[in-house]
């Protein structure tokens, strides 16, 4: 049994597409085709069940997938111990993860990530945009909030602490709100993302879930440009500490509730690691994992 075809099996069953594992192998989908088609008559059986519209395991499809999918990551496990164990780790690691991410946490620490492991490119694709792993060849993907990516396997590297924030002569000049529910009478900088704009959640001192109405000339869809907005009093914005923290601790921004607990539309929110559905991590993306997790996981950095 050809080991590439039943690699091929395993893609295409989990992107559910031809097209999608050609581009990501940058071949042609025929060639795709062909390759489950020979597996299919090998075994002698339909694995597939093929529309005009979609892709689906048939039954036989399904527990065939469920049995080689461990055969597979053990050996490809097996296979990448062999090489580390004899090898620096090396190779192009492409990720995706926010602009403001990038800039605020990846970025400051790359240097140090590049001196430890000068055989290791690093790629990033800093959008807000969710890009599909598989579709793009991605290694990895940092992605904020709730996660809801089937096939893919889910890490939290941090808890996001949110803070509204403001500049210290915003606040020399307007004055500073007592509590939460003042800012509904206050211009805030708002951003673009679902019910964010709207309102912000807290937690009252009981342990109670509140939310306040806010309302504000400027919204903006960069959390970047919303920094650079409170930081130039265009009045308080609700931001996370991994993007403000700096400010925070030179004075340029103040937290105007350091005790309450705010977030977006996650009680619990959180940076979430996500990695292609396989058990086992190449070496340049277990070092790159390991390497952001005591930088920017450490509890001190307080993300």
């Amino acid at each position: 049994m050809d080991q590439k075809a039943l690699e091929t099996f395993v893609a295409v069953a989990q992107a559910k597409s031809f097209s999608v594992v050609a581009r990501a192998r940058n071949v042609a989908p025929s060639s795709i085709s062909r390759a489950i088609h020979a597996l299919e008559g090998e075994l002698g059986v339909r694995l597939l069940q093929r529309s005009t519209r979609r892709l689906a395991l048939t039954e036989a499809g399904q527990r065939y997938l469920a049995q080689i999918e461990g055969v597979l990551d053990a050996l490809a496990q097996a296979n990448a111990d062999a090489r580390d164990a004899a090898e620096t780790p090396r190779g192009h690691l492409r990720l995706t993860a926010s602009s403001a991410f990038t800039e605020s946490c990846i970025v400051p620490v790359l240097t140090e990530f590049r001196n430890r492991y000068p055989q290791i490119t690093v790629e990033i694709l800093a959008t807000e945009e969710r890009i599909d792993l598989i579709e793009n060849n991605l290694d990895l993907a940092i992605r904020l909030g709730p996660q809801a990516d089937s096939g893919l396997i889910a890490r939290r590297l941090a808890r996001v602490h949110y803070h509204v924030v403001a500049s210290p002569q915003w606040l020399e000049q307007h004055g500073r709100p007592r509590q939460p529910d003042d800012l509904s009478s206050v211009d805030c900088c708002r951003y673009t993302f679902g019910g964010f704009r709207d309102h912000w959640h807290y937690e009252s001192e009981s342990g109670q879930a509140l939310q306040v109405n806010v309302a504000g000339q400027f919204l903006c869809s960069n959390p970047l440009a919303l920094k650079r907005a409170a930081l130039e009093s265009n009045g308080p914005a609700l931001l996370a500490r991994w993007l403000v923290h700096r400010e925070l601790d030179n004075g340029s921004l103040v937290s105007l509730f350091p005790e309450t607990k705010f977030w977006v539309s996650d009680r619990d929110p959180a940076v979430w690691l996500l990695m292609p559905s396989r058990k086992y991590l190449p070496s340049k993306l277990r070092c790159f994992v390991e390497f952001l997790s005591r930088k920017v996981g450490q509890p001190d950095l307080a993300v």
